[in-house]
């Protein structure tokens, strides 16, 4: 019998959230720290569910606030190999901060998101889906001026009532409410799994 998309999208993150969250932040640390001393950075793979593919941001907090994010939301490359290039990317190539200092490395934090596959949502039920997002759920829009992730759980986000959220979604993404019903407007929802 098959599985329908949701099930299957369920069936996805609750395996990796069985994913050891510990490890994969050492991996992204480790990858970091080589990198500062101007070395490859290669773990031993013993976990295939690490070789599939997801989409996958690294979010660094140093000091407790919030340094630079980088990721897709599409499923590129293998879990592990992507959670090492964007915690790269984060620490070293952020357009916000200059690379991440040695220093600053014993008061780093990183958070990981394994990013499920992407389901098309009618642009006019966004608002909707929104007011229904659980914890676990995010939103691509995208749009003739760009596009914008809304990452889950981003703590200050999530607890914005529903018209805020989706005002600063649109804001975010350079739109109004009125663009919305503008055929260039795409969004998807996602869920991922946090560590």
């Amino acid at each position: 019998m098959a599985m329908t998309q949701e099930k299957m999208e369920y069936s996805f993150l609750s395996d990796l959230l069985s994913l050891d969250g510990k490890k994969l932040k050492e991996m992204a640390f480790s990858a970091i720290k080589s990198k500062m001393l101007g070395m490859n950075y290669m773990p031993r793979i013993d976990d295939s569910r690490l070789k599939e593919r997801a989409g996958i941001f690294v979010s660094l907090k140093v000091y407790g606030e919030h340094f630079s994010r980088a990721g897709t939301v599409f499923p590129s490359k293998p879990i592990w190999v992507s959670v090492i290039e964007y915690a790269i990317e984060a620490a070293f190539h952020s357009s916000m901060h200059q690379a991440i200092s040695r220093d600053e490395l014993s008061a780093l934090e990183i958070e990981i998101y394994v990013i499920g596959q992407l389901q098309s949502i009618n642009p006019l039920e966004l608002g909707k889906a929104i007011s229904n997002r659980s914890d676990m759920d995010g939103f691509l829009l995208t749009s003739y001026n760009g596009s914008v992730v809304a990452l889950p759980n981003f703590e200050e986000e999530f607890r914005q009532e529903p018209q805020e959220y989706l005002n600063d979604l649109l804001e975010n993404a350079g739109l109004s409410i009125g663009d919305i019903t503008n055929s260039t407007v795409k969004v998807h929802r996602f869920r991922a799994a946090i560590f």
